[in-house]
């Protein structure tokens, strides 16, 4: 049901790019699509290691995010220090109809939605493969997955880039936009048309000039209804089920599912039929839900340019009006969307439009860190970050007392307190306010933006 196309063009004799098929089970494939930081021989010894290490741990493991955390785990020791690796992994599940992915520092995945013409930008954080890290469990507590269900027509696309800055003669870069009006242009063809055209849009750009990065690409197109492959199989189970010499034990068994399913799915059937368990199985991962089209991120901006006093709820409304073709968005998606980009409050927007009011629309592929090793997820602190639903989330071990009680204390030495120098066995309550004094007063050089999140964030917890 998955139609899969690929291209690849080396920008020297070895390259440093990658992309694989894996076998996860027989109704599931990996694919890996993945950027070394050298080229030549050492970046083609270090995607070795890397496919080698994808190929042993995604055999039979459908988390994404895990099978990411194990192969940096894998080659860390291995990769000549200064290099890494980026990689972005999908799992297709043609039986569940279910896409999982994580990115370990990549581009973000476009999704171009056949139905309404739109784009998004699709990107879990993560770090790169072989990434020196000041914490040795900061890539798997950082990496995390997210998953979706495609319409027939939908297409993904992931990438390297290569491809967005690939450039002419004049030094010009092909760049994101014109990738993007490239896949809204071609995203109706089939994949192997669309790649085909995508290849000649790129080629005729370059106009033969010599590139420095390996361009991949990987497009992945829906042909077909999950709800449709749903109802097929549990037709086939019901009749196998049905048969006089074939127990319901038997029958699960060779179709792969547990009876606790074809209990649940029975009774849906025997109460209205098959239209009324399609209805039932209709449900899918609305993507739009979770994430913001490339199409609305541009009018919440032109918006947010025009009135910066605007907070969420006015800006949902202002969008649901015909000059803007009644967009609907909910307000909480627009706040996440405000609180990424650090113009979560009213005097951010007013700084941002009086710089010029220019905002990148792609979220960078690798989180940030803070001088003192936090991480800053989608833009702002990973602590700060509102717990929504987490679908697939590497394990990772959680740091003891003792640990965070030498954390502390090095941050007070730092900041030439005298705490260091009171009775360890102070209580833990006083170590909680201790290190949020300190917290306050290392951020208290940093820009503007920041100073007003992280004073409103205090004024909260207080």
């Amino acid at each position: 049901g998955y139609d899969i196309t690929s291209y690849y063009q080396a920008a020297k004799e070895v390259g440093g790019d990658l992309f694989d098929f894996v076998e996860v089970d027989d109704h599931t494939i990996g694919v890996c699509v993945a950027d070394v930081s050298g080229k030549g021989v050492p970046g083609s010894m270090v995607m070795t290691m890397i496919r080698t290490a994808l190929r042993l741990e995604a055999r039979g493991n459908k988390n994404p995010a895990e099978v990411l955390a194990k192969v940096n785990q894998f080659v860390t020791d291995d990769i000549r220090k200064g290099m890494f690796v980026t990689s972005f992994y999908i799992v297709l599940d043609s039986r569940e109809r279910m896409i999982s992915f994580a990115s370990a520092g990549h581009n973000p995945m476009i999704l171009y939605r056949g139905k309404t013409k739109e784009t998004f930008y699709l990107n879990p954080p993560g770090f790169p493969v072989g990434i020196t890290l000041p914490d040795i469990h900061l890539f798997d507590k950082t990496i995390r997955a997210d998953r979706i269900r495609l319409h027939p027509d939908d297409m993904l696309v992931v990438y390297t880039d290569g491809i967005t800055e690939a450039m002419n003669h004049k030094r010009e870069m092909y760049g994101d936009e014109r990738f993007l009006a490239a896949i809204r242009k071609y995203g109706n063809l089939d994949v192997v048309e669309f790649v085909s055209k995508l290849k000649e849009d790129l080629q005729s750009f370059t106009g033969g000039y010599e590139q420095n990065d390996d361009v991949t690409l990987v497009a992945v197109k829906e042909n077909m209804e999950a709800v449709d492959v749903k109802i097929d199989m549990f037709k086939e189970l019901f009749e196998l089920a049905g048969k006089s010499d074939v127990t319901i034990l038997q029958a699960c068994k060779e179709m792969d599912v547990s009876p606790s399913t074809y209990y649940k799915y029975k009774k849906i059937y025997e109460e209205g039929g098959y239209e009324y368990l399609r209805e039932m199985l209709h449900g899918y991962t609305n993507v739009g839900l979770r994430h913001m089209s490339i199409e609305v991120k541009t009018k919440l901006y032109d918006i947010i340019r025009e009135h910066p006093e605007y907070g969420p709820k006015r800006l949902s409304d202002l969008l649901n009006s015909r000059k803007y073709s009644f967009v609907e968005i909910p307000p909480r998606l627009i706040y996440e969307e405000l609180k990424r980009a650090k113009l979560n409050h009213r005097k951010q927007r007013e700084r941002f439009v009086q710089r010029g009011g220019k905002r990148r629309l792609k979220p960078p592929g690798t989180p940030l860190l803070t001088l003192d090793g936090e991480v800053m997820v989608g833009g702002f602190r990973s602590e700060d970050m509102e717990k929504g639903p987490q679908f697939f989330q590497a394990p990772s071990p959680q740091p003891s007392l003792k640990n965070r009680e030498r954390m502390i204390t090095m941050k007070s030495n730092k900041n030439g307190s005298d705490e260091s120098d009171k009775k360890t066995d102070a209580s833990r309550e006083d170590a909680d306010k201790t290190e949020n004094e300190i917290k306050i007063t290392s951020d208290a050089s940093k820009s503007d933006d920041n100073e007003n999140i992280l004073s409103e964030e205090v004024k909260k917890e207080r």
